[in-house]
């Protein structure tokens, strides 16, 4: 069966199905009504190979206003192998010179005829057909022969791709591309955003499956889906910004520019996974962290928060997260575990020495220059505001804006902590500029 969407708005008033019938079941149209000449957009979405056949001779027409063509064929499990022996579909774009968006899913095509002068958005997902059938310098090619491409969407389609052959001898250049986004096994997607220069002025969303990882090395999970040569990510040298987070088992490392141009890294960790694996969301979270520096170890991150249960990260695991933002000056955490534990290691890290000197023949600390420390969710407790304390100290010779605005829940009518708080806030208030350490009482303890 074949749904078929059109807009013709300046064509007569025809039922879409009337339309496809008509234009299918004859070679030619009449030339006084050449309906098909005056589509602005179609939508087919297949879900028998056959159809593929019969949309061929509508595709086959000249269409010069038709400015959106998506089709999509919808597989069934039992049909996978039909797709190896499935008809290619022609797309000759030059029948359509007005094409600005083209979206093909689970379609078999000749990649080898996609040339457009004026296509702007183009999204490749689900690709049918042998592995390693199109050549990665003829894909290269392929893209690039869009040259005000604006937004290019990779989703499953880098199996076909073979690179069994020369070297690319240089990237692709898309000077045009405002957002790329890519969904890939980290081999396809190191590959091509290595052989594909992006403009730091666009937006990279880079997705993975840890399913899809080579081993099961959190460690790397980020770091395998990076080029090797990252000149061709210019983006990263322009980050000033860094977010690390977990939201429903999915994390994400998201790097942002001055312009607001984003990087962002993407890895799903799926409930079965989950439950078949001994590793729990501290140690994810804490192999998350150690990509920092693999990833980000050539952009001058200015600004850095982390969110999610930190109650089991460690100061070691603090640090190693931590020591390649040199230049960081403002962190913020945000705790959701019910202790303090993640938030008492983190200022354990900073107070700490590295071990090293500097030329001057002082201590290296972490982030050297930074001036303004935000935590928020975390639970007040004696060691916490101890560790804040020795903290301070250890960095008194900083010149601190702004210890900054701690807030946290408070257990219980809060009298006892309120009291404590005063005591440290005005023992703080002795090393920084500004100190607020408001209390958020917890409505389940009351």
């Amino acid at each position: 069966m074949l749904t078929f969407d059109v807009e013709e708005p300046r064509a007569s008033c025809l039922a879409a199905k009337t339309i496809y019938d008509e234009l299918v079941s004859h070679d030619s149209l009449p030339d006084s009504e050449p309906k098909s000449a005056l589509f602005t957009l179609l939508s087919f979405s297949l879900s028998d190979w056959t159809d593929c056949q019969r949309l061929s001779s509508l595709l086959s027409k000249r269409m010069p206003f038709l400015e959106e063509l998506s089709i999509t064929f919808n597989h069934h499990v039992a049909d996978q192998f039909i797709s190896f022996f499935m008809p290619t579909l022609d797309l000759q774009l030059s029948l359509y010179p007005s094409l600005r968006k083209l979206r093909l899913v689970g379609v078999s095509i000749n990649v080898s005829l996609l040339a457009s002068q004026s296509l702007r958005h183009l999204c490749l997902q689900n690709h049918t057909g042998p592995d390693g059938s199109v050549l990665f310098t003829q894909f290269m090619a392929t893209v690039e022969a869009f040259p005000q491409l604006e937004e290019l969407e990779i989703r499953d389609f880098g199996r076909i791709l073979s690179t069994d052959c020369e070297r690319p001898r240089r990237a692709a250049m898309l000077p045009r591309l405002k957002k790329f986004t890519i969904e890939e096994p980290p081999i396809i997607t190191s590959l091509i955003l290595e052989n594909f220069y992006l403009p730091a002025t666009a937006d990279v969303h880079i997705l993975s499956d840890v399913l899809l990882q080579p081993e099961p090395d959190f460690g790397h999970t980020f770091a395998v889906l990076m080029p090797e040569d990252t000149r061709t990510l210019p983006i990263l040298k322009e980050l000033r910004k860094l977010e690390v987070k977990n939201v429903n088992n999915t994390f994400f490392l998201i790097g942002e520019t001055p312009l607001r141009n984003k990087l962002t890294l993407e890895v799903n960790l799926d409930l079965e996974f989950l439950l078949g694996s001994m590793s729990d969301h501290v140690v994810l979270y804490e192999s998350m962290m150690r990509n920092i520096g693999l990833v980000f170890y050539d952009s001058p991150i200015l600004v850095a928060s982390f969110a999610g249960d930190l109650s089991g990260v460690t100061k070691n695991t603090w640090s190693h997260a931590l020591a390649p933002l040199t230049l960081l000056t403002e962190l913020t955490v945000e705790d959701t575990s019910p202790d303090s534990a993640g938030t008492t290691a983190l200022f354990d890290a900073l107070a700490t020495k590295e071990g090293r000197f500097t030329q001057a023949n002082t201590p290296v600390t972490l982030c050297p220059s930074l001036d303004a420390v935000h935590v928020r969710g975390a639970t007040y407790e004696q060691e916490l505001l101890e560790q804040i304390s020795h903290f301070l100290v250890e960095r008194k010779d900083t010149q601190w804006m702004e210890l900054c605005t701690v807030r946290p829940r408070c257990h219980g009518d809060g009298v006892i902590e309120s009291t404590t708080l005063a005591k440290y806030q005005a023992e703080f208030g002795r090393f920084v500029q500004a100190c607020s350490m408001d209390v958020l009482h917890d409505p389940m303890s009351v």
